[in-house]
């Protein structure tokens, strides 16, 4: 997309332009008005005006213009956003599971224990759940880091 005032936009309220706020590019003094926001419009279909927020539209436009900076194609680009973040929730979402099921996993091997007892031990390092696990763990460290990286799963 081309051909548009470049941002950023803002907003100002000219004291001499009453409840009409203008969407300005570049400054206040230098700057050119992009749009004047109108506080009523004429309703096509009723025949008659509508009151509108005309500083609450202003603010509006100038947000969104000025957040879709630097885009071609805003809609295009928000789209593929919010494909992406659904994909990401997807992955945690997986990997989550994936760590619960470890959890789940972690101390059902069995294991004769320090008092000659049959008990359960890590799947990985084979200790037993009153020793804890070895240093080198990997499975310890995974629980570990899902823990600290706010997977929802206490170690």
């Amino acid at each position: 997309m081309s051909g548009y005032t470049k941002e950023p936009w803002h907003v100002h309220h000219d004291i001499d332009a009453g409840e009409w706020p203008m969407v300005m590019a570049g400054g206040v003094v230098a700057g050119v008005i992009v749009a004047n926001v109108n506080p009523t419009s004429f309703n096509c279909v009723t025949g008659g005006y509508v009151e509108m927020p005309p500083a609450a539209n202003a603010a509006r436009i100038v947000a969104c213009v000025n957040a879709c900076a630097g885009m071609d194609d805003p809609a295009a680009e928000i789209d593929r956003l919010r494909a992406r973040i659904a994909d990401l929730i997807r992955q945690a979402a997986i990997g989550r599971l994936a760590v619960l099921a470890l959890r789940a996993l972690e101390w059902s091997r069995p294991v004769i224990d320090r008092n000659g007892f049959l008990g359960k031990g890590c799947i990985e390092c084979g200790r037993d759940r009153a020793r804890g696990h070895t240093d080198k763990c990997e499975l310890a460290a995974i629980l570990r880091d899902s823990a600290d990286a706010g997977m929802g799963v206490e170690s």
